[in-house]
């Protein structure tokens, strides 16, 4: 983190919360999403429970970061929720790249952090997204990906082995800038090596679909070595979105722990 915190220069964050209950969580959307993509959980919330959806800086209707770098964006989340939930313990929901952003907040939060709770737990960018990072060809591939209805209809189809058949993975792209996820995904390429967060705080539980991708089900492994305490839970019949795929599923981890 960087000596001078110019998180007093940097706007709110869009927000939006739900429920008022002692049991407080945050949802961290993942690569090119927004705070609707917990939709499933404000519709399912628990008795006794708060959450917190925001737009990560960049993303939806908040404004781009002061600085490009993890730490500003970690910086930027930790005064939100202090602002938006007040003290105490808390609970991060990080979906897909929301819970590497997660790895930055929950040492900010420390004992306050109570549950990380880590959706398609990414530990490294594979290959076939750091082509989108690769000098000259990159950018040409990323645009031609995701910047057309062709491209995107092509990549969707594509990934159809990791998807139920009428879940789309390209529509975000259709709508926003795509500046922003691909400075995202660079910051996603330059993170510590996975052990380096060995220490982070709280129960740490890990979750993916059935049909995931070979990439999360190695990174599953990799997590599970770093934090052998953690629990792990596939979901039957999902794929990658599993927010989407296995509603149900997913809030009755988060709200229900009977």
């Amino acid at each position: 983190m960087s000596a001078t915190s110019d998180i007093h220069l940097a706007p709110p964050l869009a927000t939006c919360v739900y429920g008022d209950g002692s049991a407080k969580f945050v949802g961290l959307h993942g690569w090119n999403g927004s705070r609707d993509t917990f939709d499933a959980l404000y519709e399912r919330l628990g008795e006794d429970s708060c959450i917190l959806g925001l737009d990560l800086p960049g993303y939806g209707d908040s404004a781009e970061p002061t600085r490009w770098e993890l730490e500003a964006v970690a910086e930027q989340i930790v005064a939100t929720i202090d602002h938006e939930l007040g003290p105490g313990p808390v609970s991060l929901v990080g979906s897909c790249s929301g819970g590497i952003v997660a790895l930055f907040v929950a040492p900010l939060l420390g004992e306050r952090m109570e549950r990380f709770i880590f959706l398609e737990p990414f530990a490294y960018v594979p290959e076939y997204l750091r082509i989108f990072l690769k000098p000259a060809v990159g950018r040409l591939f990323y645009y031609s990906a995701f910047g057309n209805p062709i491209g995107r209809w092509i990549t969707n189809t594509a990934l159809s082995g990791h998807r139920q058949d009428d879940t789309d993975m390209m529509s975000s792209f259709a709508e926003g800038s795509l500046k922003v996820p691909l400075e995202y995904l660079r910051l996603f390429d330059s993170i510590p090596r996975p052990d380096d967060f060995a220490d982070l705080p709280g129960q740490i539980e890990l979750v993916y679909g059935e049909h995931t991708f070979d990439a999360i089900r190695d990174s599953v492994e990799t997590w599970s070595e770093i934090w052998p305490h953690a629990t792990r839970l596939e979901v039957e019949g999902s794929g990658h979105l599993i927010l989407k795929e296995a509603p149900d599923a997913v809030a009755k981890l988060v709200f229900d722990r009977e």
